[in-house]
């Protein structure tokens, strides 16, 4: 009985738990840091917590070359359709590209997604404790990931979303099923801070400033990065998102 009443308790204080976040309105809004992570292989592992915020063609993060196109990893949606994308070549996916993708949530409430990329041909995407997507399309390692952040893609050719995210990690490890199901199924912040906390590269919770106000500019505010490699973020012509609890569908 007593456990059962610890684990009810448990249970609410996850669901309770309030997230403010970062808006991006599609027009020049970005979050990024001008560092190269120093990831230089697979695997690799992203989790974000978002919202679009438009029927239209959004991307959530970008890690990938600042100086050329169609070189990046991104989470994309196409309007219909949520997508991993690693990206290596400006042909067709499945020739030199790869795609993780599926037509489930069809909505503006808030998501939880894990990316990862296990090798050159293993990719899935889990979404609020559900792998909803897997690719086994090869695509070479981009030596040039020099830029990492969200709000759009930051390539030659840049492309920003109108969206809102909360928080944005990245992992130099594959996270297993069990760790990416777990962190999506959570509803607490600074979840991935209990998960492979060694192979951590980059954590900003984007509350870390005292603007819970929608009205309020973050434009040129800097978020630290909570796991402990001082991968500093700085945005640009972004407001603040007042906290709330999570939606889900």
């Amino acid at each position: 009985m007593l456990k059962k009443l610890l684990l009810t308790f448990l249970l609410l204080l996850l669901s309770s738990s309030a997230f403010a976040g970062v808006n991006f309105d599609g027009s020049n809004d970005k979050l990024t840091t001008g560092s190269d992570l120093g990831i230089n292989a697979f695997p690799i592992s992203f989790y974000i917590v978002c919202r679009r915020d438009t029927d239209a063609l959004t991307y959530f993060f970008f890690l990938g070359d600042a100086s050329d196109a169609n070189r990046y990893f991104a989470l994309v949606n196409d309007g219909t359709n949520w997508q991993y994308h690693l990206r290596n070549d400006t042909g067709s996916p499945g020739a030199g590209w790869s795609v993780a993708s599926f037509a489930d949530y069809d909505d503006a409430n808030w998501h939880k997604f894990v990316c990862v990329s296990s090798a050159a041909n293993n990719h899935r995407l889990y979404v609020d404790g559900e792998l909803k997507a897997t690719n086994t399309d090869s695509t070479n390692w981009n030596s040039e990931n020099d830029v990492t952040g969200v709000g759009g893609i930051f390539d030659s050719s840049p492309t920003y979303g109108d969206c809102t995210v909360a928080e944005f990690a990245v992992w130099d490890t594959d996270l297993s099923a069990t760790e990416a199901i777990a962190l999506t199924s959570m509803n607490v912040k600074r979840a991935p801070l209990q998960v492979s906390p060694a192979e951590l590269q980059l954590l900003w919770t984007l509350d870390d400033q005292a603007h819970n106000d929608t009205a309020n500019s973050a434009n040129g505010l800097t978020f630290r990065d909570n796991s402990a490699n001082e991968n500093t973020g700085t945005a640009s012509g972004c407001n603040a998102q007042a906290e709330e609890i999570l939606s889900y569908p």
